[in-house]
């Protein structure tokens, strides 16, 4: 296994993207965009209000140390679902909590079939489905 320290922002706006690899990437202050990409990557937006975008390279297990929907975190996961407009958006994303954390399973075809999901642990952070959808905090077209 391979952990590299890909990225660290600053107090700017940052896009910071990681590879293959294990990735650590912190994007401080500002409104950042943080796209882990393959592998099993820790993930930390800082301050701010930043986006976690994933797209069809993530195949990982990502852990979002500080996703905080009162300072306007997102999931962008437009790029990994194939949601239509009016489609049911909890066929795609369901949420477990387990102990402090909130585990958020993407279904990648909303079919419920188990074969093909991606899942996003948020340390530290329960929340419910509602809670995300409510506050805006999915990304999806």
């Amino acid at each position: 296994m391979s952990v590299d320290v890909i990225q660290t922002g600053d107090a700017n706006d940052n896009q910071l993207m990681g590879d293959d690899a294990d990735n650590i990437i912190r994007g401080l202050a500002g409104d950042d965009t943080i796209t882990g990409n393959q592998g099993d990557d820790a993930l930390s937006g800082g301050l701010g209000s930043d986006t976690f975008d994933y797209n069809s390279n993530n195949d990982g297990h990502d852990i979002i140390t500080d996703f905080n929907l009162s300072e306007g975190d997102k999931l962008d996961i437009s790029d990994l679902i194939d949601y239509q407009s009016g489609d049911n958006l909890a066929d795609f994303v369901g949420i477990e909590n387990i102990g402090n954390d909130s585990i958020v399973h993407i279904d990648l075809d909303g079919a419920g079939s188990g074969q093909s999901y991606v899942s996003i642990t948020l340390f530290n952070t329960t929340l419910s489905f509602e809670d995300l959808s409510n506050a805006n905090a999915l990304i999806v077209l």
